[in-house]
């Protein structure tokens, strides 16, 4: 989940006990993607948070922090906040979390990823919550949807539950970007791939992507590519052919490069399906991203400011 790269710096794989302890080394505040319980709270209190995240836009619930502090705004306004120590919880394991969760919320929410950490004291836990697929999820001990507004969660209204209802017959697409270079090519030569998943069990209808490429020298034997000004090239194209869950889409391009940072802007959509952008920046000097976007990001990044940028590092070359 790319909100959990935003806030920690690191994916959850690599996320250990001491990095959550580091993280509460500063003042934190709850935001419209974070939420904090310390280690006092019950497992019913959080079906409600873990409910709102996935009718919304995601977001992560540690269970285990610190004890929450207060100070005084703008305006004498209070304002919250967690630092220090973490506390300890009672809650035995992922497995029981899951297990209750998928017990109280309607329907299942199935795309959560539970870090936990273990400790004779009392353990910790971070939920992270995808936006889900399959909306809108209820609270089975009150009937209740709820979404969440800001660093709160509160009932979602009766017009936001019909939203959610309508999303669910909607298309999610996933774009993904990858740049290789196997052993057989050159030092100036990279090879893309395009990957185009279907999220939802909703099939993607006349989907269609359209793919840019900037400040690169030639796409290799490929004529369906439109040359144009400022060394880019664009290519557009309409898939006859459905979309289907779980079977992913892939294509494949190679080309030359000019030992310069290159831009590769990415747009996919489908009839019943809502636009998705990818934007990388990439050094192919020493093969790695220099920046990166896509749609779903935290923070939103367009790509007039990635063409702005390209411009400025073959400026400063």
């Amino acid at each position: 989940m790319k909100i959990f790269q935003d806030i920690f710096g690191k994916e959850p794989s690599v996320f250990g006990f001491a990095d959550l302890q580091n993280f509460f080394l500063k003042d934190r505040f709850e935001n419209e993607y974070l939420e904090f319980k310390s280690g006092e709270i019950k497992l019913n209190s959080l079906f409600r948070e873990v409910a709102a995240f996935a009718n919304s836009k995601g977001g992560i619930l540690i269970v285990g922090a610190p004890l929450e502090s207060k100070m005084e705004g703008e305006f004498g306004r209070e304002i919250r906040f967690c630092k220090g120590s973490l506390t300890w919880s009672e809650i035995k394991s992922a497995a029981y979390i899951r297990e209750k969760l998928s017990e109280n919320i309607q329907p299942n929410i199935t795309d959560i990823e539970i870090l936990e950490f273990l400790n004779p004291m009392g353990n910790q836990f971070v939920i992270i919550v995808s936006p889900s697929i399959n909306p809108p999820h209820m609270c089975v001990n009150d009937g209740r949807y709820y979404i969440r507004a800001e660093d709160m969660i509160k009932p979602a209204p009766h017009n936001i539950v019909k939203e959610l209802l309508f999303k669910n017959q909607k298309t999610f697409l996933e774009t993904d970007i990858e740049i290789t270079r196997p052993d057989s090519c050159s030092e100036n030569q990279d090879v893309l791939q395009l990957i185009f998943r279907n999220k939802s069990h909703i099939t993607a209808k006349e989907f269609c992507f359209k793919i840019e490429l900037f400040n690169i020298e030639e796409v290799n034997n490929d004529d369906q590519f439109v040359k144009g000004p400022d060394c880019k090239y664009s290519l557009e194209l309409n898939k006859e052919y459905p979309l289907l869950e779980n079977q992913p889409l892939q294509e494949e391009f190679s080309f030359r490069h000019k030992f310069q940072p290159y831009l590769i802007c990415l747009s996919a959509c489908a009839d019943n399906a809502e636009g998705v952008v990818n934007y990388l920046l990439w050094d192919p000097s020493n093969f790695r991203t220099i920046n990166f976007y896509k749609t779903g990001d935290v923070v939103e990044k367009s790509k007039e400011s990635f063409i702005d940028l390209l411009k400025d590092l073959i400026n400063n070359l």
